[in-house]
């Protein structure tokens, strides 16, 4: 009877594994697909110094076999941008667990404070670990939506102007991290592929929602 549950437990692994594996090839070919609609540069290839320009994202400081794969980049809408999927795997007693995101990130000749703008539900988890202020905006409605954190109170409130907010309030909820000359959003889990393209065009839509007298005050900065 043991053998039997071994041999039943094993095929059952098995089994998960085929399925896991003709996912990822599904998704790989998804991303593969979209990047070249885009005109994007692709490489599905696992690469442990994509995310190194990026760490100031909480979600690559943790953990260890740290790498992206998936990684697609270049220019859209006229912004150097990329995106990959991410992966870093965290102890747990005598297990390991692997942990999956997606990341997005558009590229400019600024340099800005730091200023985190996340769903509000997620608001304990993040900044647990940050040495931020959190800023409460006169919307009332946004501030229930999402939650303002930055070194440079000033700056996280003329960055999140009316136009700003109304524009963050009409897309999908992302985790959203600026500092210095990037912009980029994550998602955990990893985003489904039909997202990749909506948020790539939501970060190019906040950048250039910037107000021009921010950019001319941190270029002069930078």
């Amino acid at each position: 009877m043991w053998l039997l549950w071994t041999g039943a437990g094993i095929a059952i692994l098995v089994v998960m594994l085929v399925a896991l594996e003709r996912s990822e090839r599904r998704r790989r070919a998804a991303i593969g697909e979209l990047a070249q609609r885009l005109d994007l540069a692709f490489s599905p290839d696992m690469d442990d110094a994509v995310g190194r320009p990026y760490e100031f994202l909480q979600t690559l400081f943790g953990g260890f076999d740290r790498y992206g794969f998936n990684v697609c980049s270049g220019i859209h809408a006229g912004h150097p941008v990329r995106y990959f999927d991410f992966q870093y795997r965290t102890f747990g007693g005598k297990q390991s667990t692997s942990h999956y995101l997606s990341i997005v990130v558009l590229e400019h000749d600024l340099s800005f404070p730091r200023l985190e703008i996340g769903p509000r539900k997620i608001e304990h988890a993040v900044l647990r670990a940050l040495d931020l202020d959190t800023i409460r905006l006169e919307s009332e409605e946004f501030n229930a939506a999402y939650f303002v954190a930055s070194n440079d109170r000033r700056f996280a409130s003329d960055f999140c102007h009316p136009r700003m907010m109304a524009a963050l309030l009409s897309m999908t909820p992302v985790h959203i991290e600026i500092e210095n000359g990037y912009i980029a959003a994550w998602a955990q889990p990893r985003m489904p592929v039909e997202r990749i393209q909506l948020v790539l065009d939501d970060l190019v839509r906040i950048r250039e929602l910037i107000p021009a007298h921010i950019c001319t005050d941190w270029a002069s900065n930078s």
